[in-house]
C-alpha cells in the first residue's frame, strides 16, 4: 500500500516531494489499509444473469421474464448453488440479506476461492409498477459481466439491445442441438467492449460445448479473468485510481494530521456511477 500511496501521491499531492515515508503503527489504521488492499483483490465478483425467451429481443421484455425454461433452471443449478437470501452471511453481491428486498433466492458459487455471486433476472423481484423493470437494472445493470441465456437454437443477440454503461462483457449461451439426447450441449459466444481485452480460457465465437465439470471450470475462469481485464480497460482503472487515493488521502489526513475525515471509506466500485463510464465505447465485438 505504501508504494501504491507514493505512486498515486507524486502525481496528485505536492506534500509527498518533499515528506518522508512514516511507519502507520496504530492497529486501527493498519487493519483499514490490510480492508483498502482487499477491496482490490478481487476475491469476490457478482455477475448477471439475463433469460430470454424465444423471440425475445427488447431489453424490457427479456428482465420482465419471471420464471425460466426448464433448460434454463438446470443451467443455472449446474452453475451455482440455489441458496436462501434472508440471513445469508456469506458475499451477497449487494443482494438484500434482511427483508427479501431482491427476492427470496439467488445463485452462488465458489470457485478458487473466489465467491460469485448470480443477479438472476428470473429470481430477482418484478414489481408490477415498474414495466421497464428498473429495480431489476440497479443490479444486472451495474454487473461487468452479464450471462445471456437464449432458449432459442438459432436466436442471435445484440449487445445494443441492453442500455448499461457497466456491463462490459456478455457472455451469449444457448442450447446446441445434439443427436446424443444423453448428454447436453450449449453454444457460447463471448462479446467485449472495445477496450477490453480478450481473456483467457478463449471461446471462439459459436463454440459447441458438453455441458459438464470441465466446461463449468472454464467458464467460471472465463468470468473471473474476463472481469479482472475490465477493471484494466482504460475507464476502470481511472475510477480504481481515484478510489485508491481518496482511501489512501483520508487515511493520511486522519493518521499523520490528525483531521477526521467526513468522507466514508469508497469501495472498489461505485456501482453505477457514470463519471468514468460516459468515456467508455458502447460498441461492443465478439473475440472470443
Amino acid at each position: 500500500a505504501v508504494g501504491v500511496a507514493v505512486s498515486l501521491a507524486n502525481d496528485k499531492l505536492d506534500w509527498v516531494k518533499t515528506a518522508r515515508l512514516k511507519r502507520i503503527k496504530a492497529a486501527l489504521h493498519q487493519h483499514r489499509l490490510v480492508l483498502l488492499e482487499q477491496k482490490f483483490a478481487q476475491n469476490a465478483i457478482k455477475v448477471g444473469v439475463i433469460y430470454a425467451k424465444s423471440g425475445q429481443k427488447k431489453e424490457s421484455a427479456m428482465l420482465a421474464n419471471t420464471k425460466g425454461s426448464a433448460e434454463f433452471n438446470d443451467f443455472l443449478g449446474f452453475m451455482g448453488d440455489f441458496v436462501r437470501l434472508k440471513g445469508w452471511k456469506k458475499y451477497a453481491g449487494g443482494l438484500d440479506t434482511e427483508n427479501n428486498l431482491t427476492g427470496t433466492h439467488s445463485i452462488c458459487t465458489t470457485f478458487e476461492d473466489i465467491e460469485v455471486m448470480f443477479h438472476v433476472s428470473t429470481l430477482l423481484p418484478t414489481p408490477p409498477d415498474d414495466p421497464q423493470c428498473i429495480s431489476k437494472k440497479l443490479h444486472i445493470g451495474n454487473d461487468v459481466i452479464v450471462i445471456i441465456w437464449l432458449d432459442d437454437y438459432s436466436a442471435k443477440f445484440k449487445p445494443e439491445s441492453l442500455v448499461s454503461k457497466f456491463n462490459h462483457v456478455y457472455i451469449i449461451i444457448q442450447p446446441a442441438e445434439s443427436k446424443d439426447l444423453t448428454r447436453s450441449y450449449v453454444r457460447v459466444t463471448v462479446c467485449t467492449k472495445y477496450g477490453v481485452e480478450t481473456a483467457d480460457p478463449k471461446f471462439p465465437p459459436g463454440t459447441i460445448f458438453e455441458r459438464n465439470g470441465m466446461f463449468r471450470q472454464l467458464l467460471l475462469a472465463k468470468i473471473i479473468n474476463s472481469e479482472k481485464l475490465a477493471y484494466q480497460s482504460e475507464g476502470f482503472s481511472a475510477m480504481t485510481e481515484n478510489i485508491r487515493y481518496q482511501n489512501l488521502f483520508n487515511l493520511y489526513q486522519e493518521y499523520f494530521l490528525k483531521k477526521p475525515t467526513l468522507q466514508q471509506p469508497i469501495s472498489r466500485v461505485a456501482g453505477g456511477s457514470s463519471m468514468f463510464t460516459r468515456s467508455l465505447s458502447k460498441k461492443f465485438t465478439h473475440n472470443g
